[in-house]
């Protein structure tokens, strides 16, 4: 027995299942322009990928972080490596960075001077093969960082560190990037590979735990860092086609001096063919021609550089800047054409950019070695474990000062005014305040003690304050008038008639 299904009702489409509107495609010579049924306004949506493809065949692909490093990251590096060691500019924006982002290396601060004492001691002579002492560590770390993405450096026996190059981070055992990670991204070991005579050697596993590894990743599935300074890479390449073009067209030009025009051919002798059928005529440096009426010869203008051609360097350097948000003024170290608001707004933005920089050393670095140090310490017995001996704080690279005066003014101002302490004051100057209040202590006592030295000499009092380089209020000098003024009457009325 068969049942007869019932027809079902036709459905009407609704505006989302219609058909869209036909593409409406304006071919041109070189590309095409696509307007789709919002108009010009389709072209900016997703239907940009294929006006891109069709433009200029670009097809971005679609993967993890990982995936695109493995793909393009050593191409990067090894650029970046290369800009480095051949390109002014290039080399010139790393050095500037390295300079404000470490200056003279970060200082600790403890209540424990016994604690300073030895980081002190022991981060000068930290790196095992001796050739970064002292600040030379972190501008090593750092300069790393700058050009491959990636600080390494690693805790070895002894309590000492060994720097490394992003280069030596191999793949091994399936682990693509170098890196081993759990489930989470975490990394669990890094797969290194020591140079020997230049060249890199089997990897071997070192725990995470044992790498300080300063990486500014891309995307959270990244586990590799690429060079910061990677997207202005293109503006390089085109930095240096413009200087090199330029360069060119100037030797070429400064070899030629006068512009021969005749009907008669050239008046210069002997001359030679080459295969092309182009008469070419070897010149000496300097040559006596006599002319007809109906010759002339006109001197050609030496106009080199071209007029847009140092507003395009200009340009070009200040978009080179962009990625570290540094100003053309730090990049070219010209502020003759800014004024001080100019350059303080430059700078107050850069600086930003940098403070990154310096939270990213401190994070990565720094707190990591004195936690090992002091734990190494404590253990060992030579440090107690107390809370006064854990408490810390660094001293960081500050920027420079613009207009001294306008600086400290402000400065004085923050305090009075409780904004700043004395002490943040001081680390902004790059001080310890413990320091700055013992040598403060230390000049006024001496400063006291010659005053009075002077008092018991010649019977005048004088301020002690300029001793100490210290200003005397007017409230003290009018008391010290006084005082003087009373001595010599007091002196006056004891003088017998």
């Amino acid at each position: 027995m068969t049942t007869k299904r019932k027809p079902r009702k036709a459905i009407e489409p609704t505006v989302a299942m219609r058909a869209p509107a036909p593409i409406q495609t304006i071919k041109h010579d070189t590309y095409k322009l696509s307007y789709g049924p919002l108009g010009i306004m389709g072209s900016m949506g997703y239907h940009s990928a294929r006006v891109m493809r069709d433009v200029d065949g670009t097809t971005p692909t679609r993967a993890s972080g990982a995936r695109h490093e493995q793909t393009s990251r050593d191409r990067l590096v090894n650029q970046s490596r290369e800009f480095a060691r051949d390109n002014l500019l290039y080399g010139g924006i790393i050095g500037r960075c390295v300079d404000f982002a470490i200056g003279n290396g970060y200082e600790l601060v403890t209540p424990n001077s016994e604690v300073s004492k030895r980081w002190s001691d022991w981060i000068a002579t930290a790196e095992i093969s001796g050739r970064y002492d002292g600040a030379k560590l972190p501008r090593a770390y750092m300069r790393e960082y700058l050009e491959t993405g990636e600080g390494i450096a690693l805790k070895v026996k002894g309590g000492k560190v060994q720097l490394c190059e992003s280069e030596q981070i191999q793949a091994h055992d399936g682990i693509q990037q170098g890196i081993g990670t759990d489930a989470y991204g975490r990394p669990t070991k890094f797969y290194m590979s020591a140079y020997v005579n230049g060249n890199l050697d089997i990897p071997k596993p070192v725990k995470a735990s044992n790498v300080l590894f300063m990486c500014e990743r891309e995307r959270p599935s990244s586990v590799r860092g690429v060079p910061p300074c990677q997207t202005a890479f293109p503006m390089l390449h085109r930095i240096n086609d413009v200087l090199d073009s330029e360069a060119l067209t100037w030797q070429l030009l400064s070899r030629l001096a006068l512009k021969h025009s005749s009907g008669t051919g050239t008046p210069f002798g002997n001359t030679t063919t080459n295969n092309g059928g182009l008469t070419v005529l070897e010149m000496p440096y300097s040559i006596v021609f006599e002319g007809s009426d109906m010759e002339d010869l006109i001197p050609i203008d030496h106009n080199r550089p071209s007029k847009d051609f140092p507003a395009s360097v200009t340009l070009f350097c200040r978009m080179l800047g962009i990625p570290f948000g540094m100003p053309l003024e730090l990049v070219l170290m010209d502020f003759t054409k800014s004024n001080f608001s100019q350059m303080r707004g430059a700078l107050v933005l850069a600086q930003k950019s940098f403070n990154h920089l310096v939270d990213n050393m401190v994070v990565d670095f720094y707190e990591p070695l004195y936690k090992w140090k002091l734990e190494e310490w404590i253990t060992t017995g030579e440090l107690e474990d107390t809370l006064e001996n854990r408490m810390h704080s660094w001293v960081l690279p500050q920027f420079p000062w613009i207009n001294e005066l306008e600086e400290a003014n402000a400065t004085e101002k923050k305090i009075g005014l409780g904004l700043m302490s004395y002490e943040e004051a001081c680390k902004t100057r790059e001080r310890k305040y413990e320091d700055v209040r013992a040598a403060r202590k230390r000049e006024i006592i001496e400063a006291i003690k010659i005053a009075q030295e002077i008092e018991v000499e010649t019977g005048e009092r004088v301020p002690w304050q300029p001793f100490a380089g210290l200003p005397v209020g007017q409230t003290e000098q009018a008391e010290i008038v006084k005082q003087g003024a009373n001595t010599e009457e007091a002196g006056t009325d004891a003088q017998p008639e």
